[in-house]
């Protein structure tokens, strides 16, 4: 299996045990949960970028390289409380942790290198103010074209 996809099913994982401490569910690659499912934590495969610094001075094409795979997650929590935003907080800090401390998924990226890049939410000015926190990493893991499946 690829090292890319066996870290989004790592997280995935992950996520779930995280979900489910809280009565939730997760899901990948889902864009619509029922409210029955929430809270939910859903994650999209999303984008990665190589470390441009490996090419050029003879480097072959097939030579490994570090690669981001930056997954998109979600929070998605039913907005009809007073707290939301206390509500979205706890369930950051949970993720956050579940990411950076898991040793399985630690393992699977280059030096352990998870990185997190930041959040954001609904709740703002001229915002939904809705239930919602998208939460931003990278797994940085190193890609070798040769030893792909």
């Amino acid at each position: 299996m690829d090292r890319r996809e066996q870290i989004l099913a790592r997280l995935l994982a992950v996520m779930t045990a995280v979900a489910e401490a809280e009565g939730g569910h997760a899901f990948r690659n889902e864009p619509k949960v029922p409210e029955a499912k929430l809270p939910a934590i859903r994650i999209y495969d999303g984008d990665e970028t190589a470390d441009e610094s490996a090419y050029g001075r003879g480097r072959p094409a097939s030579g490994p390289l570090i690669v981001a795979a930056m997954p998109e997650m979600y929070v998605t929590l039913t907005a009809d409380t007073e707290e939301l935003g206390t509500a979205l907080n706890g369930w950051r800090a949970k993720v956050i942790k579940a990411a950076t401390t898991d040793e399985a998924l630690l393992a699977l990226c280059h030096n352990g290198d998870v990185r997190y890049l930041g959040c954001s939410t609904a709740l703002g000015e001229g915002r939904e103010m809705t239930g919602d926190l998208g939460i931003a990493f990278a797994f940085n893991y190193a890609l070798r074209p040769a030893q792909l499946p």
